[in-house]
């Protein structure tokens, strides 16, 4: 019974692509020009460093020192600030494949792994200011949603972070002499795999976009891919606050299309996407209310009192999310 959608919606995309051929060809053409002018040169690279970062233990050793910063901040191991830097600078999904990474190599416990997933996993400097300050025509617009990004990342931390043991449940982690040109080229390897991953995820939602692009505003599609959306609601007829607003929510949120790349990334190794889906829903809400707040035509004390007010619902809302996720934990036990 449960395999029926999965096989209804299969049959209807077979079909689709049978009756729209000619705009899925134009819509994979575009994407693969996308992935190679855009994808492939802005994350092949960090693919490659962040994996190397791991194989050679500098995740670890960085993790030694900063463990106490991230202990307190977020109650994780010191690996967990590694994590943090590499996904808000090499842009998603490097934070999850980084994540992936560490839980596989016994750097990082289940429980820390899926915690770090939804405030590691990130949009890049180069993404916010570069590409959508480039849509919107301004580079100090996309670094004001690059900002507002990053701080609702550090909030969601601190909130998905409140109640949780101040200890790391990591196992000893071993270090072992890596040589270096083993090292490069695992992280090579791996990191083609994961990079034609992604490049296939934007095609494909690339062409399901398509379908429905005559019949539905692109806006309102824009949940579904992250750079197909930023163009469409860049150029929406919606006003500027608004925009602003609705992009900072998808870039924080990054899109079905980057849900699925995460899935994929994190899947193979035993993590759940259930913990990853609450966070980043939690982000979205404060990076929009964040950027909703610097447009309210009323003083600065009341846009304070909206930010406190924001924030102690989504606390509420983390606090509500753990226990409801802790209870089906104990059913399923049962």
């Amino acid at each position: 019974m449960k395999q029926k959608p999965v096989y209804l919606i299969s049959v209807l995309i077979c079909l689709l692509l049978c009756l729209e051929a000619d705009n899925a060809t134009a819509a994979a053409k575009d994407a693969l020009s996308l992935c190679a002018k855009t994808v492939i040169p802005n994350l092949f690279p960090f693919f490659v460093l962040s994996s190397f970062f791991v194989q050679i233990g500098l995740t670890s050793a960085a993790g030694s020192f900063l463990a106490p910063i991230t202990k307190m901040l977020f109650g994780v191991s010191g690996c967990g600030a590694s994590v943090f830097v590499i996904g808000i600078l090499c842009g998603y999904p490097t934070g999850a494949k980084t994540v992936a990474e560490l839980y596989q190599s016994n750097m990082l416990s289940k429980k820390e792994a899926e915690h770090l997933l939804p405030f590691c996993n990130n949009a890049g400097p180069l993404f916010c200011i570069g590409a959508v300050g480039s849509m919107l025509g301004s580079m100090d617009v996309g670094r004001f949603l690059y900002f507002t990004h990053l701080l609702s990342a550090i909030l969601t931390g601190l909130f998905l972070s409140a109640g949780c043991r101040k200890e790391s449940e990591l196992p000893s982690a071993k270090m072992h002499t890596v040589h270096i040109g083993a090292a490069i080229s695992n992280s090579i390897q791996s990191s083609v795999t994961a990079i034609l991953t992604v490049c296939g995820y934007v095609v494909f939602f690339s062409v399901l976009r398509s379908f429905f692009g005559s019949l539905i505003p692109p806006y309102l599609l824009a949940p579904l891919e992250i750079t197909a959306g930023s163009v469409a609601l860049s150029v929406s007829p919606l006003s500027h606050p608004a925009k602003l607003t609705l992009l900072s929510a998808l870039i924080a949120f990054g899109g079905i299309c980057v849900l699925m790349q995460v899935w994929g990334l994190i899947a193979p190794v035993g993590l759940s996407l259930k913990s990853y889906i609450y966070g980043k829903l939690l982000q979205a809400l404060l990076a929009a209310g964040i950027t909703a707040m610097f447009f309210l035509p009323s003083p600065a004390l009341f846009r304070l009192l909206f930010l406190v007010i924001l924030c102690t619902a989504v606390f509420c809302l983390a606090k509500l999310t753990k226990s409801a996720t802790k209870s089906i934990i104990r059913k399923e036990r049962r």
